[in-house]
């Protein structure tokens, strides 16, 4: 394998091309700065095993065999809402609809993904793949008899095109099986569009997502005076996740990794009122949650709502990494 990076005319966004050549395909790879000059990065895989390495968190497969509870999906099933629990809907798209078809050869048995429309013999077509909480990256197997032009494009939530790849097999027709292709985006991505020239015949497998994580970071201060507070507790709450991390000697805390939603976030430090804020979080988000703490003459453990009580009496002594902390799901007391 190697990479060849040519140079395009300029225009007025800065663009260029990345030909990648390995075993019988060959990868046109177009970079494009969207409208709101975003600069997303991109890193584009073709095994697997380095895509999820490089990931670095886990991911989603959606196999077209089961549903995210585990019910079989039928062959000749229109793939829609499927996976709508997990955020993630297909729709159809240039004159293809997504479908499960059983496949004679699989990366999981016993479906593929097809887009065959009717009346052309098995070839053309395309999908629409749209995420409901945007992803940071994605990998599929794809397969066929042979490429002539199929496209993979992503977009983000603002409809804007952050990269498109063309897939040419360089050898001609002939069955081969399967092969990855995974990209790796800085801005999150909102929707994939495949599209597939009629002379194409194009199976899909093991659709690989990592969804884009959030973060929070804020200063806690004494309501009184301003003043940092140092030490104090802060910990974040997700069913069934539950982490926390202590503010450092400028009042700041910060915390990574988190998953898209609604999360309850609680401040406490001995000697002083504890504070509860409700936040959503977007998928590649940091959001700034600050706390202003009001000074009391006394604490008592009771006042901690039940879901945070082990983690303030498990809370280290000084400031530490954000850790993970096991889950007694009860309901938060009522104030």
């Amino acid at each position: 394998m190697f990479i060849q990076t040519d140079g395009l005319r300029r225009m007025k966004r800065s663009s260029f091309v990345t030909v990648i050549h390995f075993a019988c395909l060959l990868f046109i790879i177009a970079f494009v700065w969207t409208a709101r000059e975003a600069k997303a990065d991109f890193q584009t895989f073709t095994d697997e095993a380095d895509f999820a390495n490089a990931v670095g968190n886990e991911l989603t497969v959606i196999n077209f065999d089961t549903d995210p509870d585990g019910n079989p999906i039928a062959s000749g099933t229109i793939l829609d809402q499927q996976y709508a629990s997990i955020g993630v809907d297909f729709n159809p798209f240039d004159d293809g609809t997504p479908k499960a078809l059983a496949g004679s050869i699989t990366i999981s048995s016993p479906n593929v993904l097809g887009t065959y429309p009717p009346g052309t013999g098995g070839g053309g077509g395309g999908f629409e793949t749209v995420f409901n909480s945007p992803v940071k990256a994605i990998g599929m197997f794809w397969g066929d008899l042979q490429f002539q032009g199929s496209t993979f494009e992503v977009f983000n939530a603002y409809g804007n095109s952050l990269g498109i790849l063309d897939v040419v097999d360089e050898t001609g027709p002939g069955p081969f099986g399967f092969v990855f292709l995974g990209v790796i985006s800085s801005e999150p991505i909102a929707k994939l569009q495949v599209d597939i020239p009629l002379n194409d015949m194009v199976l899909f497998d093991n659709l690989e997502v990592a969804f884009a994580n959030a973060s929070l970071n804020g200063h806690v201060t004494d309501k009184n005076t301003g003043n940092p507070i140092a030490q104090a507790l802060v910990i974040v709450l997700q069913k069934p996740t539950k982490l926390k991390t202590k503010t450092d000697d400028s009042g700041f805390y910060e915390i990574k990794e988190l998953s898209p939603g609604n999360w309850l976030v609680l401040c406490w430090k001995k000697g002083y009122q504890f504070a509860i804020k409700k936040v959503t979080l977007a998928a590649g988000e940091t959001q700034t949650v600050d706390f202003s703490l009001m000074p009391k003459a006394s604490s008592r453990d009771d006042d901690i709502p039940l879901e945070f009580r082990d983690a303030v009496n498990a809370a280290p002594a000084r400031p530490s990494p954000t850790e993970k902390l096991a889950t007694s799901w009860a309901s938060i007391k009522k104030r």
